[in-house]
């Protein structure tokens, strides 16, 4: 039990198995300012808040490791940010205390800066000396990954469609890798930090011309060694001479410079990338772009084109213009840089404009999802995923006659679809009243209210002579559909004929087919039925027996079509992101997120403990762990193996049963009855 910063909104707050300040809220105020903590549980014992000692008791526990928010589940986590991080393996004296508390809080201006001894410290072997503070800045680091992700991207790009270079790299011909230390890759790299736009003197439009570039001679420089001798005390004859190569650069102590150094790199960074752009998100998208040979992975493309410059004269670029009512693809002839689709902020810098690319890698996280009888799948969370089904989606049924000619060459040869009366059941078995349907069909003298009237001497007809003909039946509006009824007169068939379930379309002007049934004539054979005495041909047919062109669904985040962007702000939304949020890896990182912790409800688990889908006793392995396919969810499983659960809950009085062979362990109620299962396993029935 180990926190160290912030506990529920407190700043300057340490607990080592013990609290060793004051939690009060007393130690930071307020609590959204920055603050310096600084503590150990060995040495000198201090807890520095903001350069001020803070501590109120000594000793605790330690050798943990770090997380942020690692205590969440008990409603202990903070919303705060992270600025620079130092770790000793050992406890440090008073003086090298406060100089770590002293140079974070010269570092971020808040906070008191107290006069240390300017005496050497000595040290007790050489596994204590510490690394100097200013060695340790991760600005350095973050600024060296930033350079690598983005070169990677450059790596994968098509150099036909975008021959610029990388501008953050001072050689073109460098390649930066990850294999390279952080000092290198500095060494290698240069910090666009403004844009320089080309105005137009006529029209007074501006145009992208170049990065204007900030450089640092001797940056970051050579990396130094820390070398002295060690005594045991001072004074002390015994002495043992150290060399200790700290990873430290000239720049580091050539007064502002890796300050304004990394200021210069932070500025590139929001340049080239955008401000909301991480590390994270550039290795993503270099990733994608390496697996699918450069086609894939850009957030969006980026055109410089203006009204003088583009391929139509006069027009700004889109991708598709209207030309007489008619869509035409338009060439951007500038493009600029590659990393310019990485952000529309990027992309704004350079006064281009951005368009966003088809949320593909999105869609293929989300279908990425186990199936049904997969390792991992879980209904609870497919249902939230897919939606729920849609039973309103029918508001017309047509029957139309698919007879080729030549059959209706002969007249008398020429079938005719009769229909006495039609019944319609919605999904939950409940007939639909015919009060607002209406129906039309191409044998006119028989378009009149007579197949849903109700009256079974009346009918409606329709002489299939010429190709589409059809009766039309009109429900008035969309309606559930689980069964249809179609009755005719005893002698009458079916003939060779399509039935369509047709619903009303916003962006089409006719209505769009979801459904059909082929009738194959004389292979379908109708029962005969009696209503009021006599006998009528009955065709029944259900809702299963169709076949659909489109799923249909009520809220869920599934993408049928990532060009589709209001389905990929859905998604976005849904998965608790801004709809237009730019970087859709993060996105598909929230969902897999998700996907991992899902849980199963009871009712699931015992399925699979049991395995109920299985000819065998014992649940499918694999569905029980949940090793997803596919490695997307590497560690979803506590120390012992067993699949995560929520705690049961003892007041509703549920047992807990344990599959050893499984490795397996969930809550089940009282209820069930416990049974022995083969080779020793325990069960319920």
């Amino acid at each position: 039990n180990w926190l160290h910063g912030h506990l529920r909104e407190k700043a300057g707050v340490a607990f080592y198995e013990g609290f060793k300040t004051q939690h009060d809220g007393t130690n930071v105020a307020p609590v959204t300012d920055w603050v310096v903590m600084c503590g150990t549980n060995a040495g000198s014992q201090l807890k520095l808040v903001n350069g001020v000692s803070k501590g109120t008791a000594d000793d605790g526990q330690g050798g943990v490791s770090l997380w942020v928010n690692g205590r969440g589940n008990y409603g202990e986590s903070s919303d705060f940010a992270i600025a620079e991080v130092m770790v000793w393996d050992g406890g440090l004296t008073s003086e090298e205390m406060y100089s770590a508390s002293n140079y974070l809080v010269k570092k971020f201006g808040v906070g008191t800066v107290t006069e240390v001894s300017t005496v050497a410290p000595t040290y007790a072997s050489q596994a204590e000396i510490p690394n100097s503070v200013q060695c340790n800045s991760v600005s350095y680091k973050a600024c060296s990954e930033f350079a690598v992700a983005l070169d990677e991207i450059y790596q994968h790009r098509d150099n036909e469609t975008y021959p610029l270079e990388n501008p953050m790299l001072k050689d073109a011909g460098v390649k930066l890798s990850r294999a390279m230390s952080g000092n290198d890759v500095l060494g290698q790299i240069q910090f666009p930090n403004a844009v320089v736009l080309r105005q137009d003197n006529s029209s007074g439009i501006k145009t992208f011309s170049k990065y204007k570039i900030r450089h640092f001679e001797n940056f970051p420089g050579d990396e130094e060694v820390n070398k002295g001798p060690w005594r045991y005390k001072a004074g002390d004859k015994f002495r043992y001479d150290y060399s200790v190569n700290l990873g430290c650069t000239a720049s580091h102590n050539e007064g502002n410079k890796s300050a304004v150094a990394m200021q210069a790199c932070d500025k590139s960074i929001n340049i080239l990338a955008g401000r909301s752009t991480s590390i994270g998100v550039l290795s993503a998208i270099a990733k994608e772009l390496k697996s699918s040979n450069g086609t894939e992975g850009m957030p969006g493309h980026c055109c410089l084109d203006n009204a003088l410059d583009s391929e139509h004269f006069g027009l700004h670029y889109s991708p598709f213009i209207n030309s007489k009512g008619e869509l035409i693809p338009m060439t951007c002839n500038n493009p600029g840089h590659f990393h310019l689709g990485i952000s529309r902020e990027a992309c704004e810098a350079a006064n281009g404009k951005w368009f966003r690319s088809p949320c593909r890698l999105l869609e293929h996280c989300i279908d990425n999802r186990p199936k049904l009888g997969e390792p991992g799948f879980i209904q609870s969370f497919e249902d939230r995923v897919r939606g729920e089904p849609r039973k309103e989606f029918l508001s017309k049924l047509r029957i139309e006659a698919t007879m080729l000619d030549l059959f209706c060459a002969i007249p008398k040869n020429c079938p005719v679809i009769t229909i006495s009366e039609l019944e319609v059941r919605d999904g939950d078995g409940f007939m639909i009243p015919a009060t607002n349907w209406a129906q039309k069909s191409t044998e006119g003298a028989f378009t009149a209210d007579k197949a849903v009237n109700g009256n079974f001497a009346d009918y409606s007809k329709t002489d299939i002579a010429d190709p589409g003909a059809h009766i039309l039946i009109d429900f008035g509006d969309a309606i559930s559909f689980s069964q249809l009824k179609i009755y005719m007169p005893e002698g009458s068939r079916l003939p060779e004929s399509t039935i369509q379930l047709l619903d009303e379309s916003d962006e089409e002007e006719d209505d769009v087919v979801v459904g059909s049934l082929l009738i194959d004539g004389p292979s379908k054979e109708p029962g005969i039925v009696d209503v009021g005495g006599v006998n009528y041909a009955l065709y029944t047919f259900n809702a299963e027996d169709f076949k659909y062109t489109r799923n249909f669904y009520d809220g869920g985040y599934v993408i049928e079509d990532p060009n589709d962007e209001d389905q990929c702000e859905t998604a976005r939304t849904e998965l608790g992101f801004a709809a237009d949020h730019p970087h859709d890896t993060e996105v598909c990182d929230e969902f897999v997120d998700q996907m991992c912790d899902e849980e199963p409800p009871l009712a699931e688990n015992t399925r699979r403990l049991f395995g109920e889908q299985s000819s065998s006793p014992h649940a499918p392995f694999n569905s029980a762990r949940r090793n997803l396919s596919g490695g997307q969810c590497s560690d979803v499983t506590d120390s012992d193996s067993n699949l995560r659960q929520k705690p049961c809950d003892v007041e509703k009085n549920l047992e807990r049963v344990r599959n050893e062979w499984l490795g397996f362990e969930t809550c089940l109620q009282r209820s069930f009855n416990c049974v022995e299962l083969p080779q020793g396993h325990h069960g319920c029935k």
